[in-house]
């Protein structure tokens, strides 16, 4: 791999153009406030790696449903021994 292909993988400040999170996770509570390091002007083009950060600004996102506590949930069949029975 030559240099020049690598360089074109990171930011100026070395982080990758795509990551999951970075050490300071707790400053951006993990991708719902500002960027750290947008905000410090450290690295302008950080937050557009981040996945954390990319997840909580998506337009297209849409919010998961969560299940009515009403719903019943089916029970899980046991064997007369206690255990769980395939069939």
């Amino acid at each position: 791999m030559d240099t020049n292909s690598s360089m074109k993988e990171q930011t100026h400040t070395g982080f990758s153009k795509r990551f999951s999170a970075c050490g300071r996770w707790r400053h951006c509570n993990l991708g719902q406030d500002e960027c750290y390091y947008t905000t410090t002007g450290i690295d302008l083009e950080a937050h557009k790696g981040c996945a954390c950060y990319q997840r909580h600004r998506n337009p297209k996102r849409v919010k998961q449903a969560h299940r009515p506590a009403s719903e019943s949930v089916e029970e899980p069949i046991l064997s007369s021994e206690g255990q769980l029975s395939l069939f």
